[in-house]
């Protein structure tokens, strides 16, 4: 199994593969939400490299007016999403700000001030 740095690992942080090597199979890379696609497109080369027959893509959400790398799918690898979100900030159904609102039952969006606060320090 391949996997991806945390965002705060940076980006340039070098994947691990672990018990399988990705050669001679299909896989299927699984996110909540695809925005710039610098993450899906690293998974790819990566995966690519290492020989992966075929690569297709699964989002709960997309965001296609964020996306800066337009990301290759291999060997009839397909791309499914669940939805089309606008350029906002969601929350929710596990994707959280400052590890709150993960928790919400539903996907909700972040008004600008909830994120763009100065701290007094």
């Amino acid at each position: 199994m391949a996997t991806a740095p945390s965002p705060a690992a940076g980006p340039g942080s070098p994947l691990t593969s672990r018990s399988t090597s990705p050669g001679s199979t299909s896989w299927w890379l699984v996110e909540d939400i695809v925005d710039t696609g610098n993450t899906v497109s690293c998974l790819i080369a990566h995966l690519q490299k290492k020989g992966a027959l075929s690569i297709s893509v699964c989002t709960f959400l997309d965001k296609p007016a964020r996306r800066t790398v337009d990301f290759q799918l291999v060997g009839g690898g397909k791309f499914y999403r669940g939805f089309e979100c606008p350029d906002s900030f969601v929350v929710g159904y596990g994707m959280d700000y400052a590890e709150l609102y993960r928790n919400l039952p539903y996907v909700g969006v972040l008004k600008p001030e909830m994120y763009s606060k100065k701290t007094d320090n």
